[in-house]
């Protein structure tokens, strides 16, 4: 009876310690100035600047660097991988964009915002992941120290600056 209970202890300590697992990094891969090769998916979210946020699962840095010039249709972000996590498993991370001064206003709701966040599923995997952000609208085109964050639980995994300028 008491290797039974002995037994169950164990099973649920190490059932405990699998939840409260935690990943140990998102290791940036490149960043810089992206390209979207697949399809995107629009997510409607009144909380952010723009009102919408987009997916995609397959894009790329096709040209690195933190350097973004500020030109409508440029998309910029991080790839990355989850360090420390089993492939396949699925994460609920807290995604950070933060915008220097004076912010972006989106002129459909007057609404100026320095800081966007959401949370996001993350699949640990062999492929990279990605975070980016689109300057598809003129009020998005605001230069300056654009950063990105990636938490969980309040735990910086990933940060990144992006110099946003105007180029001649």
């Amino acid at each position: 009876m008491r290797l039974i209970i002995q037994v169950m202890l164990l099973v649920v300590g190490m059932a405990g310690a699998q939840a409260q697992s935690r990943i140990r990094s998102a290791d940036i891969i490149d960043v810089g100035v992206m390209e979207i090769k697949s399809s995107t998916k629009t997510i409607n979210d009144s909380d952010l600047s723009t009102g919408t946020r987009s997916e995609a699962t397959d894009v790329r840095v096709v040209k690195s660097g933190s350097n973004i010039r500020a030109q409508l249709n440029t998309i910029f972000g991080a790839t990355f991988k989850l360090a420390g996590v089993p492939n396949g498993s699925k994460w609920k991370l807290h995604v950070i964009w933060r915008y220097p001064q004076p912010g972006i206003k989106n002129p459909d709701t007057g609404k100026v915002t320095l800081v966007d966040e959401y949370d996001d599923v993350f699949t640990a995997g062999p492929n990279p992941l990605a975070l980016y952000w689109s300057l598809s609208a003129e009020y998005t085109l605001v230069p300056g120290l654009w950063s990105l964050e990636l938490q969980q639980d309040g735990r910086r995994l990933l940060y990144n600056e992006f110099s946003v300028v105007f180029s001649k």
